[in-house]
């Protein structure tokens, strides 16, 4: 009975949260001198998303880009940026020193994302290894028609774990109830 209502739960909090993440992107594109690069082709509003300052949620960053070439280099684009840090107040996520090495999206939606063992060096815990992961797999499957899952690889092998909490031997869905 209880999952009945949590697709319309979802619904509402979309609709909630869409024009505050609007006004974020038409604020942010205003700050950029617009929507458009210096060849005339479009550029792209995204949200990379980053812990909160008392790290319970992730909140949306917004940020205009060029548009990549194809889906694995928009993709890795995006996580590279988010491994980089926030440009504001908010909290990097992705330890230092990590490196996006692959990229590869398959027809079942599904970005495959291999990440360097720095990945796993993060300050510990549980809740840090849940809003890393979380961080990339929202930034991804939230900008990108083309990916509804991401899985992690960890210099080209898979693992267990990020660092000893989560399994991450299965893809991972993008987690709205994280946002904020």
């Amino acid at each position: 009975m209880k999952n009945k209502f949590l697709p319309i739960i979802i619904f509402l909090l979309l609709l909630w949260l869409a024009p505050g993440m609007l006004q974020a992107a038409d604020n942010e594109a205003g700050r950029s001198g617009g929507l458009s690069s210096e060849d005339g082709r479009d550029r792209l509003p995204v949200y990379l998303y980053y812990a909160d300052s008392r790290y319970r949620f992730l909140t949306g960053e917004a940020r205009v880009f060029p548009p990549a070439d194809d889906p694995v280099s928009h993709c890795r684009m995006l996580v590279e940026a988010l491994a980089k840090g926030p440009s504001g107040d908010l909290i990097k996520t992705v330890p230092d020193g990590t490196r996006v090495l692959a990229v590869y999206i398959t027809g079942d939606k599904t970005a495959w994302i291999d990440l360097s063992r720095d990945v796993t060096t993060g300050p510990g815990g549980i809740r840090s290894e849940i809003m890393a992961l979380y961080a990339v797999v929202n930034t991804v499957v939230l900008n990108m028609p083309e990916v509804d899952q991401v899985k992690f690889l960890i210099e080209g092998q898979e693992a267990e774990t990020l660092a000893g909490h989560i399994d991450i031997r299965f893809p991972f869905k993008a987690n709205i109830l994280l946002i904020r």
